[in-house]
Parts: structure tokens; C-alpha cells; sequence
């Protein structure tokens, strides 16, 4: 329910003068749910003390009586013996839709002066009496288009899963956001607002909120004020806990075309559900609002490294979180930048010994990620820290002379307080076994032939390396690869290096013994090896022998390679 009143400076007036009261109306209510609501235009007479003496109605009516087409209503008032001033009112109390007033006239008649004229509403300034003993007034405010309401019926609400929360205004057969079959409408000189329905949300997480919007300024007297888009929170009991404006505008920054507004908010604790609501103090125009949408931002975090250990943390473009480690890369403490402190300590097997405060990220034990059921995914496995065992057998024994790796179940050969394993595969020590002790320094530290490479290290610490002769293939060309680098050969701009596999090094049942070509994509982080392909490097790819090695540049993925290193 919205009340609109506009009230006229003192008019002049002689007691018990007649006067012809009038002014042209437009209007128009939601047809889905019903044009109810109505209008009056008043005048309130007052003597030459100021006190009030009367009130009068020209004419009144509901919201259904009008159209979208000025029409002038009103009527022949008699002011009281003794008034001397009046104020006219030009009043609305609308469900749902909207009253426009404009051309207000109050003429004198009969005895008190001469009959008047009237022309409908038009781009200019309305002259509302040619009569010289008139007594008359003029209302500013020419409304020059109509904001209506799309017709339509077949209302439905839709709760869009699962990949985010959507709930959509849309008549049956049309669902485009900007041309849906209903708006809400807060229109002609008034402070109003709207509210969607309750829609469900989650507490303290980032929502993008958005309403479609329309609207227009007065052309001849301009308009003030301000629109917000508004997201407004409850709690499971409705209990209301305060908002957020996704975004603030002048009233100039809207058309009568569809345009959609909005911003980010993040729902307090407590949050249940989220009532959007767009609201305007407007001293001259109207604001329709359709298609209102809240949708679950997909977290985006970003990780700070210094060498291979996890140092801070950044999500969605938030101030960094900052993360210190224990010896095994597991989170012990985070600091955020207000100082606030939170710890975590583990029993050895990573069951979580102690915690203090909220820690903001799931890279917990080892730094891998816990999941609701306390598990740990070490990328090709579940880890059970309860049981300190994997969850599913490894498909591989690494070590066939260890004892320890026939069980292949074990975490870290039955030794978590030394060692990691941050693939499921391999542990910390067996890559070294492959690459050197200092291998991350070496390949992927400052200034090094792998600096930025992150796919090929998570390549490396990925199921993608459980095989032996892959690990063994990819470890020989790095190294190669490293030592060219550190003789002064600029290698670092190819995306690829690939070698010529030959006698057993290619012997498999693919293969059938004969020649492979092994290619390390250093820019997708991916080991493929091909046979027998003809020469030829595709879509834009080009190739560079160095010292039995083979660089590729312009290699996106191995998917697209076509050559031959001959």
C-alpha cells in the first residue's frame, strides 16, 4: 500500500464563492493482481487566523475508474462564509499501480467572476483560465509517457537449481527478464518502495543481486532524489536483522527502456532468507522494478605461495587472509588484516587436536582439503585421519623393495610426523627421490626455468604421474630442459619440450616397440606420447631442435600437436 498527497501553496478565496475544482488524473493497476487503491482531489479552506474551516471533495474515485489517457475530473465547490484561503490536495492510496495528477484548476464562478477553459495535458505549460475575474491555479508537472504495466497473466515464481538461488517474475509464455509480463510500479512525486517475495539465502555468504528497472524524470520540473536496489535480511523466524544497497542512482541514470541494476552483498549471520526491495524518494517521476534475481556467488580464492608452502589466501578479491604452516604444509594458524588470530593444531595421523577462533580455509592437515565428513581428498584419494589410512588402495606399489608399500592402504609408509603425501601416489620423498631435494627451488623458484608454471606443478603432484616410466620420462626432460636454461638457452618462452622415445623407452602394446615422441607441456601441465605421426605442427605451433631436444612454442594443449621430431 503506497499514499501519494500533493498539496497546493494558499489560494486567495472569498467566503461562500463558488468554484470549479478540477484536474486531469491517469492511472492504471496491476492487472494480474487487481487494480484497487483510490483518489480524491480535496480542498481545505482556512480563515484569516489559519485555522482550518472546512474540507471539500471535488471528486474522488478508485484506482479501476481510470485509464492511461488524461482524463480531467472534478467538480463546483462552495467555500465556506469564513474561509479566506484554501489548499488544494491532490491524494492517492494505491495496493497496486500508480495515480498521475497534473493541470490542477480552482476557478471562481457565478458571482465571483467568469467561466474558465481547459486543454488536456500537453509538453508544454497548461494556461488553466482565459476568464480575466478567474481566480485560478497551475499545477507543474507534465508526466509525459505512461508507466504502465506490461499486460499478462500465468504468474509463477521459480527457484532456479543447483547453481544458484534465481526467483524470476515471468508471464506464461515470455521469461525474458527485461520484457516479463508484470512490473512494479512507485510512481509521481512520493517516497515509496517495493518488496519481492522472501527468497532463501544463506548466512554470511556473497549474493549478486540485480532487478530489472525503468523509469522516467519530469521534463519540465526535473527530478530529485534517489532509486536504491536494497537487500533487505531475515532470520529463520523472519525476524528482521538489517540491509545492504547493492546500488544507489540518480534518477537521470534510468529510461523508460529496461535496464538491469545491481551490485553484491554479503547476507549477515543469521541469514535465512533476503526480501529485495527497490526504493525511491523521487520529487518528480516514476521507477518500475521487474525479474528480481539473487544469485550464490561462486567463491573465487586465490592462493599466495613462498616456494612450495601456502602462505595466505584471497577470496573474492577480499583483503588476504594470512596462513602459517606447520613442517608438513598443514594450516596451523591464519591472521587476517584486523589481527584477528585463529589456530588449529592435529594429532599426528591429522585428526584436529585443537581449534581457536574460525579458520577461513578448508586446506587444513598437509594442506589438503577437509570435506564435511572430516575427510581429506589427496587429489586420487580419501584420506581417513581417524583410521590414518587411505580409503581406497593405491593402483600402484612405488617402492616394490619397501615393505611398507605393499600395504597399499598405508598413508606416508606409516611415518605422517616425517613425511606428506600430496598426490595419493607419490610422497614428498619419493619426488625428491626423482627430481633432488631442492626440486621445487630448482624447477619452479624465483627465476627458474618453471617459474610460474603452476599446471605442470600440479602436473607433478597430481594421479597424472603415478606411473613409474611417466614420473621417469617427465623428471629427465625437466632436468634437461634446466640445464639448457642454466647454459644461458632462453627456454622459458616455449610451451613444450618433447623427446624421441625409442627401443624399450617406447616398447608397449600400443606402440608396438618401434619410436614415440614424449611431449611435456609445460604451459597445460600435461605428458602425452605419440606414434608414428607424420610431420607437420598444427594451428600455428612451430618447433626448435636444441641439443636432441625438441621446444614448441604457440602449443595450447598436446591435443592439437601434429609433429614429428625428425
Amino acid at each position: 500500500m503506497s499514499a501519494r498527497l500533493r498539496t497546493t501553496r494558499p489560494i486567495v478565496v472569498s467566503g461562500g464563492q463558488s468554484y470549479d475544482l478540477y484536474a486531469y488524473l491517469r492511472g492504471q493497476g496491476d492487472s494480474d493482481t487487481g487494480a484497487y487503491g483510490t483518489w480524491t482531489i480535496r480542498a481545505t479552506f482556512y480563515n484569516s487566523a489559519g485555522a482550518a474551516v472546512g474540507t471539500l471533495d471535488a471528486a474522488s474515485g478508485t484506482l479501476a475508474s481510470l485509464t492511461t489517457t488524461w482524463a480531467r475530473k472534478g467538480s463546483a465547490i462552495v467555500a465556506p462564509a469564513t474561509a479566506t484561503t484554501a489548499m488544494v490536495e491532490l491524494m492517492s492510496m494505491t495496493g497496486s499501480g500508480w495515480v498521475a495528477f497534473d493541470s490542477t484548476s480552482m476557478i471562481a464562478t457565478g458571482s465571483g467572476g467568469g467561466s474558465g477553459s481547459m486543454s488536456a495535458p500537453s509538453t508544454q505549460r497548461l494556461t488553466t483560465s482565459d476568464a480575466p475575474a478567474a481566480t485560478s491555479i497551475e499545477m507543474p508537472g507534465e508526466m509525459l509517457l505512461d508507466p504502465s504495466f506490461e499486460e499478462g497473466t500465468g504468474w509463477a515464481t521459480v527457484v532456479e537449481l543447483p547453481d544458484a538461488t534465481n526467483v524470476r517474475r515471468y508471464g506464461s509464455g515470455n521469461g525474458q527478464p527485461q520484457s516479463g509480463s508484470f512490473s512494479y510500479v512507485i510512481s509521481n512525486q512520493a517516497y515509496g518502495s517495493v518488496l519481492s517475495d522472501p527468497i532463501a539465502a544463506e548466512p554470511q555468504k556473497v549474493y549478486d543481486v540485480h532487478a530489472w528497472l525503468r523509469g522516467q524524470q519530469d521534463t519540465q520540473t526535473g527530478s530529485g532524489g534517489y532509486w536504491i536496489v536494497r537487500a533487505r535480511f531475515y532470520d529463520v523466524s523472519d525476524v528482521y536483522l538489517g540491509y545492504t544497497n547493492a546500488q544507489i542512482g540518480q534518477p537521470g541514470t534510468l529510461s523508460t527502456s529496461w535496464q538491469q541494476k545491481g551490485g553484491s552483498i554479503s547476507t549477515p549471520a543469521g541469514t535465512a532468507s533476503v526480501r529485495l526491495e527497490v526504493f525511491n524518494i523521487l520529487t518528480n517521476g516514476w521507477v518500475a522494478m521487474d525479474d528480481v534475481t539473487l544469485n550464490l556467488r561462486q567463491a573465487s580464492t586465490k592462493y599466495y605461495y613462498a616456494g612450495a608452502q601456502r602462505i595466505a589466501q584471497r577470496t573474492n578479491a577480499r583483503t588476504p587472509v594470512w596462513t602459517i604452516g606447520d613442517h608438513l604444509g598443514s594450516t596451523a594458524f591464519s591472521v587476517d588484516t584486523l589481527g584477528t588470530v585463529s589456530e588449529l593444531r592435529y594429532k599426528p595421523w591429522g585428526e584436529t587436536r585443537y581449534e581457536s577462533g574460525l579458520t577461513p580455509t578448508e586446506r587444513r592437515y598437509t594442506g589438503q582439503i577437509q570435506d564435511s565428513a572430516d575427510m581429506y581428498f589427496y587429489n586420487a584419494r580419501y584420506y581417513d585421519p581417524t583410521l590414518g589410512k587411505f580409503l581406497q588402495a593405491d593402483t600402484i606399489v612405488p617402492e616394490p623393495g619397501n615393505p611398507q608399500s605393499w600395504n597399499r592402504y598405508a598413508y606416508t609408509m606409516n611415518n605422517p610426523v616425517k613425511y606428506v603425501d600430496p598426490t595419493g601416489h607419490w610422497t614428498e620423498e619419493e619426488l625428491q627421490g626423482f627430481l633432488g631435494e631442492d626440486w621445487y627451488q630448482l624447477y619452479f623458484g624465483k627465476k627458474s626455468v618453471f617459474e610460474g608454471r603452476e599446471n605442470l606443478l600440479n602436473f607433478l603432484r597430481s594421479k597424472d604421474t603415478s606411473d613409474r616410466n611417466i614420473l621417469y620420462d617427465v623428471s629427465s626432460l625437466m632436468r634437461a630442459t634446466a640445464g639448457l636454461h642454466a647454459a644461458g638457452v632462453n627456454v622459458r618462452e616455449y610451451d613444450a619440450v618433447g623427446i624421441r622415445l625409442s627401443g624399450s623407452a617406447a616398447a608397449s602394446p600400443l606402440f608396438g616397440g618401434a619410436f614415440a615422441e614424449g611431449i611435456l607441456n609445460v604451459r597445460s601441465g600435461e605428458y602425452s606420447i605419440f606414434a608414428g605421426i607424420e610431420w607437420g605442427i598444427g594451428l600455428g605451433a612451430s618447433g626448435s631442435a636444441t641439443a636432441g631436444l625438441v621446444f614448441v612454442k604457440n602449443l595450447p594443449n598436446n591435443s592439437i600437436y601434429r609433429g614429428d621430431f625428425t
